[in-house]
């Protein structure tokens, strides 16, 4: 019979690595686990920004680390949602809130029912009805009281200074025990289909049972392990090119994030304690790097500080993210664009997968094939949120956005998307990131609205519907009035400097 797992070797760098070895650490290192977290130098550079769904706040409690310190040790900022302007054409931004929209009249929906009222000529926006987007649009955090849990589950993420947080990971890490060396990749080991054992250039050499690759796009690990090769999505997305800078801070802090279209693609804005952070996504046959970087202050108003980081994009699945006894996690594994606030998630669900899924054995590993059906699951389903953005997009006459409106689009998504112009109802399918409220949300935003809506919607009389939408917007004004602003709720941990937010 084959030995338990006895010792894990993490490989990598940033986030990957350390939210990997934490995780494992609280998992498994009280069974006695030893985990080993073998660092590399440093791909992230000043300007980088991590945008983090509300998963991690819990993430963050599962792994000890106090809320309070995020703020005081990561330039952190809450995000209630993220705002989406100029995707649709002359029309007005809209807010995608970390939030439902509404409440359900009987078994119906509440979208048939705005549907109805506004073909009816009624002219309150969908996000209005919405706890969490109204706080967004006024600085609010998502501190409700018990008289709205029934009728919001608002929620914030999180906007973290990429450099700051990796060492509060990497504190946080240490503290709880995991072996830690630094240095270069020299040598992997394989054998019989497997890592024996991974070598540095100082000459030590670090056996395991299991090896997390953490390396990052470059896959050093996993990539010596065939294996299919990794999918492409690049056909399927119109950027690809990423350029990071840093703006001025802005006060008061919005609790949401910005992402703003322009011709060549798309440039968002995530407020810090102490900058605000510029990525700018764009297709290198429309801009080139010099025509983005003379246009990031135009877009956001701001004066950029420092040199741009320049980037090529690259997105695409690694389907075999487990393959003999080595996993990948990250970008290792996974290439998203920095779009929805998924920078962290994929590492979220990874762990999560693994923890549930780790193996029995330090053998065969038959729980492999079935982590990497469910994370490629849940990476599709990802991908499938952030295309969804570009093919509702209504900029016309314009090349990139064009090209973004008719390129490939995943069966699945197109199910999804006709089945909600016909019908008005979302298709639920396994791991879902993106709950129904959340694609009602950027549906609706992107104004690809029902066809029809559900017929016992006509049960409710016109008099009686319209009492009720305006008993809701009365309760939404009335909660979010009692919430905390952002700014006071960041003046536990850092005064800003004024200035006029977007």
């Amino acid at each position: 019979m084959s030995k338990p797992v006895e010792t894990i070797v993490i490989v990598g760098r940033d986030a990957a690595l350390w939210l990997t070895a934490l995780g494992l650490q609280r998992a498994y290192g009280r069974a006695g686990v030893e985990i080993k977290a073998i660092e590399l130098p440093t791909l992230l550079q000043p300007h980088d920004v991590l945008s983090a769904l509300p998963t991690a706040s819990g993430l963050h409690g599962l792994l000890g680390i106090a809320e309070n310190n995020v703020f005081r040790f990561a330039g952190a900022s809450y995000a209630l949602g993220q705002r989406f302007a100029g995707w649709s054409g002359s029309r007005p931004p809209f807010m995608h809130a970390y939030d439902s929209t509404g409440t359900r009249f009987g078994h119906v929906d509440f979208v048939h029912f705005w549907q109805k009222a506004r073909l009816s000529g009624m002219n309150v926006p969908f996000e209005n009805f919405s706890i969490g987007a109204v706080a967004a649009a006024q600085g609010r955090i998502a501190d409700l009281r018990e008289s709205a849990t029934p009728f919001s589950k608002a929620s914030q993420g999180f906007n973290l200074d990429a450099l700051s947080y990796v060492h509060l990971l990497k504190a946080y890490a240490l503290k709880s025990g995991i072996a830690h060396t630094q240095g270069l990749l020299q040598e992997v080991t394989i054998a019989d289909g497997a890592i024996g054992s991974v070598a540095l250039s100082d000459g030590s050499v670090h056996d395991g049972d299991l090896f997390v690759d953490a390396t990052g796009p470059e896959a050093a690990l996993i990539g010596q392990l065939g294996g299919a090769a990794p999918d492409s999505w690049d056909h399927l997305y119109p950027c690809n090119r990423m350029m990071a800078l840093a703006g001025e801070p802005l006060s008061p802090l919005p609790s949401y994030s910005q992402v703003q279209a322009f011709r060549g693609g798309w440039l968002g804005m995530f407020p810090l304690q102490g900058r605000t952070a510029l990525v700018a996504v764009y297709a290198d046959d429309e801009l080139s790097d010099d025509d983005m970087m003379e246009t990031v202050p135009v877009l956001s108003s701001m004066t950029v500080s420092g040199n741009a980081v320049v980037s090529t994009l690259n997105t695409g699945l690694r389907r075999d993210a487990w393959v003999g006894n080595c996993i990948a996690m990250g970008d290792a594994a996974v290439q998203l664009e920095p779009l929805d606030a998924v920078s962290l998630h994929s590492l979220h669900i990874g762990l999560s997968l693994l923890v549930d899924h780790f193996p029995g054995t330090a053998g065969a590993m038959p729980e492999a094939r079935l982590y990497n059906r469910k994370f490629a699951s849940h990476m599709e389903n990802i991908r499938d949120f952030q295309l969804a953005h570009y093919r509702l997009n209504q900029r016309y006459d314009e090349p990139v956005w064009d090209r973004a409106r008719h390129q490939e689009t995943p069966e699945r998504l197109a199910y999804k998307l006709g089945t909600f112009k016909a019908t008005g109802q979302v298709p639920d399918y396994d791991d879902e990131t993106f709950d129904k409220e959340n694609w009602i949300s950027i549906m609706i935003g992107h104004n690809h609205l029902p066809d029809q809506y559900h017929p016992l919607v006509d049960g409710v009389a016109e008099a009686e519907l319209m009492q009720r939408f305006q008993a809701m917007l009365n309760f939404i004004a009335e909660e979010v009035s009692e919430m905390t602003s952002l700014s006071a709720h960041m003046e536990l941990y850092a005064p800003q400097k004024p200035r006029s937010s977007f």
